[in-house]
């Protein structure tokens, strides 16, 4: 049998109890969960992402209405807002039923988010058990990310968790190679090959990566002998994983954070010592000069998305989309309901990057609603806390999100909101106490 059955099997055991007796420890344990399964599996048994959101929505009426007010939930009025505003969109969608099963997923996801945020309110001393559970799993997920360098194009954990959920682990992309394509040898300028540690995506996993620094800088700001392994770790997984979108933007978000912070001068440094790295790795190692001149060159791109050029493309190709509805768009999700149906676009191809989804799905207003969304979030950060430090880290959170997502595609708020209540949670615990 497979050994990851008998895991999943006893943690969803384990988390449907602790919501039925400990909510605080349910969601706890979901935390380390969700980033190893999909959905709840007990022995072949499954219960769907969406029919455990519903259970949380139930535990949080039956548990905290009433308890709290709409100012105890301030946190997260940007993102609730952001929400009804989308949904009031689904009024203009073109195919209402697929942009409404789409949005579902996002709101599911959100449920999850308020049931955990609100056990923070409930209980202040769950957020430090929450952010340490936070910490020692993307302690383990990093690890096993600097694991497979060793073992490139090869996924032990996604080769038997990804049949158990309908999947199969392409070996052809994890080499470096198109998905397509059955070539499983390493692609040229691919060292490492691409490497996704336990999500199923390598975007995934280098969106949270850079997620999972920002966290770490902070809760371990006082623990510099833990803070410093755990930095450089992070940023070598960043670099190893194959994913040239985490890089960038981990280097504007730091630009962003020192210029916040008013360290111009270490910002320069930065910048210096990235350069001297670029130009002197390559004279040490053939293969890295290969994996470096990767990182800035995108001609083994399966999509070839990545050059200007094709990004040129591709906004004219979303311009092409929409000129029937420019103000509304063609609808929540309708992007993936395409490229499932049809495969990538003649011109858009796959949608790579936040910006040419918004303008495709909810067009001009669609601008307006992030616009809106930012500025609320970066007002309530501005007026939640005192610590510079602190306000930084979640004006990085954002900072690291958007520019990711602008580079790359939206590859889930959901994981930057996990981060941001947690980090949320630990400002109450240590103010209100």
């Amino acid at each position: 049998m497979n050994i990851l059955v008998i895991i999943f099997s006893v943690l969803s055991v384990f988390i449907l109890l602790g919501l039925l007796f400990k909510p605080k420890y349910g969601a706890l344990l979901y935390i380390i969960y969700m980033y190893l399964a999909p959905w709840i599996y007990i022995g072949g048994f499954q219960i769907y992402s969406r029919t455990l959101a519903f259970i949380f929505l139930a535990l949080f009426f039956v548990l905290f209405l009433g308890k709290y007010h709409l100012k105890d939930l301030k946190p997260l009025m940007p993102y609730t807002i952001f929400l009804l505003f989308n949904f009031f969109l689904l009024l203009f969608a073109e195919r209402f039923t697929e942009s409404l099963q789409w949005y579902m997923f996002t709101i599911c996801d959100f449920f999850f988010i308020l049931f955990l945020y609100v056990n923070i309110l409930n209980d202040r001393k769950v957020a430090s058990l929450y952010k340490w559970t936070l910490y020692g799993v993307f302690c383990a997920i990093t690890a096993y990310g600097l694991f497979l360098t060793t073992i490139p194009g090869i996924n032990p954990f996604k080769l038997m968790q990804m049949p158990l959920f309908g999947g199969e682990f392409n070996e052809a992309y994890a080499a470096g190679n198109s998905a397509l394509l059955g070539d499983t040898t390493i692609a040229e300028g691919r060292m490492f090959g691409r490497i996704s540690s336990v999500f199923d995506h390598p975007m995934t996993y280098g969106l949270n990566l850079g997620f999972f620094l920002i966290f770490s800088l902070y809760i371990l700001k006082d623990k510099p002998k833990i803070l410093y392994p755990t930095l450089l770790c992070i940023v070598i997984a960043v670099i190893t994983c194959g994913v040239r979108t985490a890089i960038a933007a981990l280097i504007i978000t730091a630009i962003f954070a020192l210029f916040y912070l008013h360290k111009v001068r270490y910002a320069w440094y930065g910048i210096v010592l990235f350069a001297v790295m670029v130009l002197i790795l390559p004279l040490i190692s053939e293969s890295a000069e290969s994996y470096i001149a990767s990182i800035f060159n995108s001609n083994d791109s399966e999509t070839q998305g990545s050059s200007l050029s094709m990004r040129l493309t591709q906004l004219e190709g979303c311009f092409d989309i929409v000129k029937d509805n420019p103000f509304f768009g063609k609808g929540y999700g309708w992007h993936y309901w395409f490229n499932a149906k049809f495969g990538a676009h003649p011109k858009a191809l796959y949608f790579e990057s936040l910006f040419f989804t918004i303008l495709v799905e909810t067009g001009i207003v669609g601008f307006f609603t992030w616009s809106v969304f930012i500025l609320k979030q970066s007002k309530f950060i501005k007026e939640f806390s005192q610590d510079r430090l602190y306000r930084c880290c979640l004006f990085s959170l954002m900072v690291y999100y958007l520019v990711y997502s602008l580079i790359t595609g939206d590859m889930g708020i959901k994981n930057m909101m996990i981060f941001y209540v947690i980090l949320v949670g630990v400002n109450l615990n240590k103010v209100k106490g």
